[in-house]
C-alpha cells in the first residue's frame, strides 16, 4: 500500500499479508477461529479489526481500534477499546502496548501492557502499568503492576502472588483469598483489604481499612 492509502480486507478465510505505509487506514474482517491476517506496518496506520477477527501485526506506532472477541499480536501500538470488547492479546517481540477505552477486557499471559483507562486484565506472569486516573482490575496472579499516582487498582487475583508499585495518592483494593499479595507503597496510598484477603505493605504512611479476617504486614501504616 501507498502512503495515505485505504483497505478493506473482508476476506473471511483470512491469511492474507498486508505491507502497509504511514497514514494507511486499513479494516480487517476475517474469521479469527480459524485464520489470521498479517500486517506489516511502518507506523502511524489506522487499523480497525471487526468483532471476532485475527490479526499479526508487524511493526510499531499504528492505531488498533478492536472489536468484541478480537485476537491481536501487536508491540509497541496504540488500542483503541470499547466497553464491553474482549480482546486475546499478545505482545510482539515482548514490546508494551497502550489499551485506550473503558469497559474492556483484555486476556493475555506474561505481557506488558498500559491501561490509560478503566479495564480487566485476565491472564497471569503480566507486567501493568496504570496510568494517572486510570483504573484498572486485575484477575489473576503472579502479575507486577506499576501505578502511576493517583492510579486505581482492583486486584481480584484469588490466588494472590502480585506485586504493586504504588505511587502517591493511589487507591488500592485487595481481594485475594488469602494468598498474600505485596505493596510497595511509597506513602499516602489508601489501601482496602476485603473480608479474608492478605497484604504484605513495604513502605510507611498509608492508610489500610481491613473488612476483618485480614493477614497484615505493615509498619508505620493506620489501620482501621
Amino acid at each position: 500500500m501507498d502512503d495515505g492509502s485505504t483497505l478493506l480486507d473482508t476476506a473471511g478465510t483470512g491469511n492474507d499479508t498486508i505491507n502497509a505505509g504511514a497514514g494507511d487506514t486499513i479494516q480487517i474482517s476475517n474469521d479469527g477461529s480459524s485464520y489470521t491476517d498479517t500486517i506489516n506496518a511502518s507506523g502511524d496506520a489506522g487499523i480497525t479489526l471487526d468483532s471476532g477477527s485475527a490479526l499479526d501485526v508487524a511493526g510499531s506506532g499504528n492505531t488498533i481500534t478492536t472489536s468484541n472477541s478480537d485476537t491481536l499480536t501487536a508491540g509497541g501500538d496504540t488500542i483503541d477499546a470499547a466497553s464491553g470488547d474482549t480482546l486475546s492479546l499478545s505482545d510482539a517481540g515482548g514490546v508494551q502496548n497502550t489499551i485506550d477505552g473503558s469497559g474492556f477486557t483484555i486476556s493475555e499471559n506474561n505481557g506488558s501492557v498500559a491501561f490509560d483507562g478503566s479495564g480487566t486484565l485476565s491472564g497471569t506472569g503480566n507486567t501493568l502499568e496504570v496510568d494517572a486516573d486510570s483504573v484498572a482490575t486485575v484477575a489473576n496472579t503472579n502479575d507486577t503492576i506499576d501505578m502511576s499516582s493517583g492510579s486505581s487498582l482492583i486486584d481480584n487475583s484469588i490466588h494472590g502472588g502480585d506485586t504493586i508499585n504504588a505511587a502517591s495518592g493511589d487507591t488500592i483494593q485487595i481481594s485475594n483469598g488469602g494468598y498474600s499479595d505485596t505493596i510497595n507503597a511509597s506513602d499516602d496510598a489508601s489501601i482496602t483489604l476485603d473480608g479474608g484477603a492478605a497484604a504484605n505493605i513495604v513502605g510507611s504512611g498509608n492508610g489500610i481499612t481491613a473488612a476483618g479476617d485480614n493477614t497484615i504486614t505493615a509498619s508505620g501504616d493506620a489501620i482501621t
